[in-house]
């Protein structure tokens, strides 16, 4: 077990060394009172005196106790104690011992006083010092409803320009140069921190004692006793002006930034730079990528480019650091899917305590195009001036080439631009035929700036002459001096040509007898041709400027022109029809007009020209062709056409109008026997007499038509049966009265009458009709020269019933195609070989029998449908030539019409357009015509066989030697075959009779180049 040793204290000892660390500690204690500056830096010292004093003192004990010191000087020191105590009692040397301590106390004491006096005295002036160096004012204030200060730094002098008495104390003016605005918020502030014993913070303003205002920043706290009852304020104040102005500014900056992002015309953000998530977006970037603020807010900037971009975007951002700022050219996909080219700039900055980048985005989707498309240009252009048809050139203002194109090198007959800047070197002299036109250009370019079109004639390489035209303008720097003139040229010579044209074509204007004129599109003349004044009766030299369009055409011509031409002209640029023009006696003038008008580029007309050709004639001949077209040419009576017509016409009004109407059929008695006795001029004559005998006996609203070779009818729209019987009568007396001359000799004529009621006997014209053609049979069978009424019985029905059931049967033939061509050879007893077909018809019936021409064709004679068939017939066998030459087959073919058909005024154009439509040879067409048919309306005949004779149509005249066989009439006929008669032929090797008229025949027509020939 350890022990401590027990220490043994000597007293003497003791006392020795703390007399001595006293004294020490004495004289120390004085050192530093000397030089107390000592204490401005360390306030403590003298507990390290003490400190110092305590250690020497057991330094010195421990020493004495331990060394030989305390054998040798600690006797020594003992001795001069123990001989100084020798001199006192116990009592007194105790007390000794007492009074020195307390003498070492005291000043220990005194000395502790005297350094806390000097370091509280140093303290308060540094306090002092420093508070009145302050940037400020440290204040104090009383406990009154103002808060009075009682105190203020030093400071307030400068932040306020007044001093501190004048703002302390009952007089203080410090609430008086509070902002009057703030002063309420000031003191509510500091009695609420007092009320809950907090510190308070208050910014307010002041105005200094020079009338600045400033912003002040004061800190305080309440001052309260032990019972918490406050005593004062004591606080701070200094000068904000600054912070405030710094603030205010960076608010305007913050709020011009914020403004200036917002309202930026190109699309900005602000993304993080670690999640790369918007951050910020401006209103043109919602606009433009067509997002909500909220969902550009939940995206990343990935969410902007298309899925193939964003590899390169990451590969980029990895090298992208907070310090770097890029540029360049991405793509982006708006909400829409639209993708856009735009070109980024962005920065690296911190936002809301983030790294972030802003980017604005500028779209350069447009742009891209646009300089594609300026590159394109430009390659246009150059390969304009390289390729264009126009020289293009710069020259010096004293005449020398800078630059010239293919184009201007062609013009002139150089090989290349380069060699034309080579060799012409002086414009004037080697350019110019006329030197002056030089110098012309040149003061036109001084005074314009520009020329247009000035034309000159100018030498070639070759020394030949062209004329070219210039367009030119002046080329000048900035500061306006003069570079260069720069221009094109086109060669005009062509045009020069063209205008000589046209000086000799206006002489050809002048001259043609057709009307040619302008107009403006006010209707003012700006032109008109000689022959124009002529058919509007103006002398050569009036002046046409007073007149109008509109004086020169009837009224209802200028109705016609404004709601029919105009239009026209305006939709298709030209119309063409018949005017008419008025001439200065105020005579109407038919013409064929042609106008053509120029329009604006807005649509409206800008001049019209016109064309117009006297057509009076043509007028005269269309009025005397319309009037043959309904009347019959011999008696100039109506014709069958125009009579079927009205009486279809009058069927329908009298079923409508419930009225009586009458058809009457006329038929010449022996009418053939007056043709072959007299002649067919006689029969002529008989026909055109009667003709003015039947107008006699009719009346103005009565219809008197011939409907052909001896046959006429009356249609009368409203009568009665008794009116009927009476005209009937009235006609075959006048007949039974009239003598007709015939070559001299008198010849009395008379008629066969057939006479039907409408609508009580029909309502269908060819029933009508076929009434009328029974009962006029009738007539006849009486014993002719007298009239009968159609009245049904059973045989009429029946005859009646045929012709309707033919006629229906005919109809639906043409309609669905059952006629059908047979084509019977002609053999050629020369060469023994088929030299062309005749062409046979027959018709289907309803179950595919094949049905004779001979059960048809009268019937479709009689009903007038035999034109159809006729017309069927010939187009039918064109096509057939025509497919045959397709396959290189050279076929004719012969063509039976009707003598009616001769009549049709639609079938000979009708051959006229199939042999041009076709291509077919007109030479493999041979038309055939009964003697008969050929002889009884034989001007009729000659004029259809001359007409595709014409065109290179052969014809054959059928069935001769059983009709007239009038050989006079036949060589009047261009006819290429006569076809004798089978009934010559049937008994040609026993008839001698038979063999003699066939030779004679045979020879005539060989006398007359007419081949022959011969049906079996």
């Amino acid at each position: 077990m350890l022990s401590l040793p027990v220490l043994q204290i000597d007293y003497d000892s003791l006392l020795i060394a703390t007399l001595i660390g006293s004294m020490s500690f004495g004289c120390l204690l004085k050192l530093w009172s000397g030089y107390h500056f000592i204490s401005k830096r360390v306030s403590n010292w003298w507990i390290v005196g003490v400190a110092t004093a305590i250690a020497i003192s057991i330094g010195i004990y421990y020493y004495m106790e331990t060394s030989v010191f305390s054998t040798h000087t600690g006797q020594q020191l003992a001795f001069i104690v123990n001989n100084f105590s020798h001199f006192l009692p116990p009592e007194a040397a105790n007390i000794t011992t007492i009074v020195i301590l307390f003498l070492v106390f005291q000043e220990v004491f005194t000395a502790q006083r005297l350094h806390t006096e000097v370091a509280l005295a140093e303290s308060q002036r540094r306090l002092t010092t420093l508070v009145d160096s302050l940037p400020g004012i440290a204040f104090a204030c009383s406990n009154d409803p103002g808060w009075t200060m009682t105190y203020v730094s030093e400071g307030c002098l400068e932040l306020t320009g007044y001093r501190s008495d004048e703002l302390t104390g009952t007089t203080g003016l410090y609430n008086a140069i509070t902002h009057p605005e703030d002063l309420p918020r000031v003191l509510q502030s500091i009695t609420k921190a007092v009320e809950v014993k907090r510190q308070y913070v208050i910014e307010y303003r002041i105005f200094t004692k020079s009338g600045e205002l400033k912003w002040l920043w004061e800190k305080g706290n309440g001052v309260f006793n032990s019972n918490g009852e406050i005593l004062g304020l004591e606080g701070f104040i200094t000068d904000i002006s600054e912070l405030k102005r710094s603030e205010v500014a960076l608010k305007e900056s913050e709020q011009r930034y914020r403004e200036l992002f917002e309202s930026h015309p190109c699309p900005m953000w602000v993304y993080d730079l670690e999640t790369l998530s918007f951050l910020a977006v401006n209103n043109a970037a919602i606009q433009h990528y067509g997002y909500k603020r909220n969902e550009f807010l939940s995206m990343t900037i990935k969410d902007l480019r298309p899925p193939e971009d964003i590899a390169r975007l990451m590969q980029q951002l990895k090298y992208l650091t907070p310090d770097m700022s890029s540029h360049g050219v991405w793509r982006h996909c708006k909400k829409d899917g639209t993708i856009i080219n735009v070109e980024i700039s962005s920065h690296s900055l911190t936002f809301i305590g983030k790294q972030a980048v802003v980017v604005s985005a500028y779209d350069v989707t447009k742009r891209i195009q646009t300089e594609g498309a300026l590159r394109q240009a430009e390659e246009k252009y150059r390969s304009i001036f390289e390729n264009a048809s126009e020289g293009i050139f710069q020259t010096t203002p004293t005449g020398q080439y800078l630059s010239a194109n293919p184009a201007l090198a062609r013009i002139y007959g150089y090989e290349s631009p380069a060699e034309l800047v080579a060799n012409v070197t002086d414009i004037e002299c080697q350019l110019y035929v006329d030197r002056n036109r030089r110098a012309e250009f040149i003061d036109l370019m001084q005074q314009h700036s520009a020329v247009s079109d000035f034309e000159s004639q100018v030498y070639c390489k070759d020394g030949g002459t062209i004329w070219i035209s210039e367009n030119a303008r002046t080329v000048r720097n900035v500061h306006g001096e003069l570079l260069c003139y720069e221009g094109t040229v086109e060669n005009i010579t062509e045009r020069k040509r063209t205008e000589a044209a046209q000086a000799r074509f206006t002489a050809i204007l002048e001259a043609t007898t057709d009307f040619v004129g302008i107009a403006d599109s006010q209707g003012k003349p700006l032109y008109l041709n000689q022959a124009g004044r002529n058919m509007l009766g103006l002398d050569t030299q009036q002046d046409i400027s007073q007149l109008s369009v509109f004086h020169c055409h009837p009224n209802w011509v200028n109705k016609v022109f404004l709601n029919e031409v105009v239009p026209t002209l305006l939709s298709h640029g030209v119309w063409n029809g018949e005017m008419a023009l008025l001439n200065r006696d105020k005579e109407e003038i038919p013409v064929s007009q042609v106008v053509v008008a120029k329009s604006s580029t807005s649509g409206e007309l800008d001049f019209v020209a016109t064309i117009a050709r006297d057509i009076t004639e043509r007028k005269r001949l269309e009025a005397q062709l319309s009037y043959l077209a309904n009347h019959d040419s011999l008696t100039g009576l109506f014709n069958r056409r125009y009579f079927q017509a009205q009486l279809e016409y009058y069927l329908e009004l009298a079923q409508r109008d419930r009225h009586c109407g009458a058809l009457i059929l006329i038929d010449i008695d022996d009418f053939k026997d007056i043709n072959d006795s007299f002649g067919h001029k006689a029969g002529d004559d008989l026909l055109r007499n009667l003709a003015t005998l039947l107008q006699e006996q009719v009346e103005n609203k009565d219809i008197l038509a011939r409907l052909g070779g001896d046959e006429f009818a009356i249609l009368i729209p409203q009568t009665s049966m008794s009116q009927v019987h009476l005209i009937l009568q009235k006609i075959l007396n006048a007949l039974e009265n009239h003598v007709v001359i015939a070559n001299g000799q008198p010849v009395r004529v008379t008629a066969s009458l057939g006479a039907t009621l409408f609508p009580e006997h029909g309502v269908v014209a060819d029933e009508l009709l076929a009434h009328a053609d029974l009962a006029m049979y009738k007539s006849k069978e009486l014993g002719s020269n007298c009239f009968s009424f159609y009245t049904p019985d059973p045989h009429w029905q029946a005859q009646i019933q045929s012709r309707n059931f033919w006629k229906n049967q005919i109809r639906e033939a043409l309609e669905q195609d059952l006629f059908v061509l047979y084509c019977q050879p002609i053999l050629d007893l020369q060469s023994n070989s088929t030299s062309c077909y005749e062409v046979l018809i027959r018709m289907l019936g309803k179950d595919g029998e094949v049905i004779s021409p001979n059960t048809f064709l009268p019937i479709a004679e009689n009903c007038g449908l035999i034109f159809h068939i006729d017309r069927w017939v010939v187009r039918q066998a064109i096509h057939l030539i025509a497919d045959h030459a397709k396959v290189g087959n050279d076929l004719r073919l012969e063509v039976n019409i009707s003598g009616k058909s001769l009549s049709d005024s639609e079938l000979l154009p009708m051959i006229q357009q199939e042999l041009t439509t076709t291509g077919v040879n007109p030479a493999s067409l041979i038309l055939e015509i009964t003697e008969t048919a050929a002889i009884a309306d034989f001007s009729q005949a000659r004029k259809f066989i001359n007409t595709l004779k014409q065109m290179g149509c052969q014809f054959a005249i059928d069935d001769f030697g059983i009709g007239y066989s009038s050989f006079s009439q036949l060589k009047h006929l261009p006819v290429d075959y006569l076809k004798i008669d089978g009934s010559f032929i049937k008994n040609l090797a026993k008839d001698i009779l038979d063999r003699h008229l066939v030779k004679a025949i045979v020879e005539v027509a060989r006398g007359l180049s007419i081949s022959t020939i011969l049906s079996l």
